[in-house]
Formats: structure tokens, C-alpha cells, sequence
């Protein structure tokens, strides 16, 4: 089984860092900039299939431009 992991950084020397070593270590990562990017921010309810997870864990900067992780987090749980 392989673990998702979606991944929010906006320091692109620090989410490549990032995004190796969870690669290294066998995870799927999705990385991305910005939060407005990513599609679980895009979709309001996730539409994953129904034996298909969206992912298992999310990694989220605090502070990026526009929106922040507290904030992404708080709009995934509406």
C-alpha cells in the first residue's frame, strides 16, 4: 500500500527537500506552492472513487501567501 501525502510549502528549496526524503522513504507526494493550487482546495468535497483515498496525511506550511495552513485545514473540515 502506498501512503499519499499531500504537501503545502511555499519555499520551493524547502518542499524539494521535503519531497525527496518523503519520496526516499516510498510515499506518494503531491507538492504544491500555494494552496489555492491544490485540488483538495479546488473540489469542496473531495471526489475521490470510493476504494480510492485522496490522500493519508497533509503537510502544511503555516505562513504562505494568501492563505495559511491553519486556514486551508479549517476550510477541508467545512
Amino acid at each position: 500500500m502506498i501512503i499519499r501525502v499531500i504537501l503545502l510549502e511555499d519555499d520551493d528549496d524547502l518542499r524539494s527537500l521535503l519531497t525527496e526524503i518523503l519520496d526516499d522513504k516510498g510515499y506518494e507526494v503531491f507538492s504544491y506552492t500555494n494552496p489555492f493550487i491544490c485540488p483538495l482546495q479546488k473540489i469542496p468535497a473531495c471526489r475521490c472513487k470510493d476504494n480510492e483515498r485522496c490522500t493519508d496525511f497533509i503537510i502544511t506550511d503555516i505562513e504562505m501567501p494568501n492563505m495559511n495552513g491553519f486556514e486551508f485545514i479549517e476550510n477541508l473540515r467545512e
